[in-house]
């Protein structure tokens, strides 16, 4: 085996037609066509037999590649498709190669800049993909303090969202206006403000856990709710001190005593029947 056949083709100087097409996956013929033209940077003659300078394809190919089919210069990480989307590679917080895609570079850029900031940042872009419902999910599967009574309304809640196209955005894409929106729309839908407090007391703090992970820079629940949506529960009179007195009479003479010292207790403290 003779040294030329030795020496691997990226090191060579110099490829053949064959070797430039396998090596950088480009049709033998398309090198033709460039080869011929009486401009091309990377063509070496000697004689009738064509040669590829291959550091000088590799410039061209760079240079191309750089260039969206309108003629714009593209920067590094940016590709416009065959299909026309334009797309953007880059390496996430976590050292995985991660890919956004828009319809025009400008889309592109916009998304390319709010990733930047976020890198700088230390917010993590790819997680803020989680959709609200998953991250919902993910902070009640970490609560294992909850009495059962608060388990069963927490999972009221995400019963019900699983059924709202809310859940199913992306978090990074929640604006604070997004989230008092939805609140507006549960309650036209005839939620009362106390189910839909119930679902803030789950939405808040599992937002609040993902600026905390760095998915996302706010949390868009951070609102009072009293400014968005209108108090609407029933109120409550309290029994008058006569009106006690009357109630643990009755209890005296036809409860068998069973339950008097309960009914003391709860009119005295207020405590839930659940709690005492």
């Amino acid at each position: 085996m003779g040294m030329a056949e030795m020496v691997p083709v990226w090191e060579k100087a110099n490829l053949t037609l064959e070797e430039a097409a396998a090596y950088f996956g480009i049709g033998i013929n398309k090198l033709r066509d460039l080869t011929n033209e009486e401009s091309c940077p990377f063509v070496l003659w000697n004689g009738s037999k064509r040669l590829i300078k291959r550091k000088a394809l590799e410039k061209y190919l760079e240079t191309a590649k750089r260039r969206d089919q309108r003629g714009r210069i593209l920067k590094t990480g940016e590709s416009h498709r065959k299909d026309g989307l334009y797309m953007f590679r880059y390496t996430d917080t976590r050292k995985q190669r991660r890919y956004i895609y828009a319809r025009s570079l400008e889309e592109l850029r916009r998304k390319e800049a709010e990733i930047q900031r976020d890198l700088a940042d230390g917010i993590d872009y790819a997680a803020g993909e989680m959709t609200v419902l998953e991250l919902v999910t993910r902070y009640m599967d970490l609560k294992r303090t909850l009495k059962e009574n608060s388990y069963r309304a927490y999972d009221t809640v995400i019963n019900r969202m699983r059924k709202d196209p809310f859940s199913q955005k992306q978090i990074r894409q929640i604006k604070p206006s997004d989230a008092k929106a939805w609140f507006v729309s549960l309650h036209d839908r005839g939620y009362k403000q106390s189910t839909i407090s119930t679902v803030q007391c789950v939405v808040r703090p599992a937002f609040e856990m993902a600026v905390d992970d760095d998915m996302i820079r706010k949390n868009p629940f951070k609102f009072k709710l009293s400014d968005v949506i209108p108090k609407d529960a029933f109120v409550r009179t309290a029994l008058t001190r006569e009106q006690q007195d009357l109630y643990l009479q009755f209890f005296q003479e036809y409860g068998g005593g069973s339950y008097y010292d309960d009914i003391v207790i709860l009119l005295g403290t207020g405590l839930r029947v659940s709690e005492l």
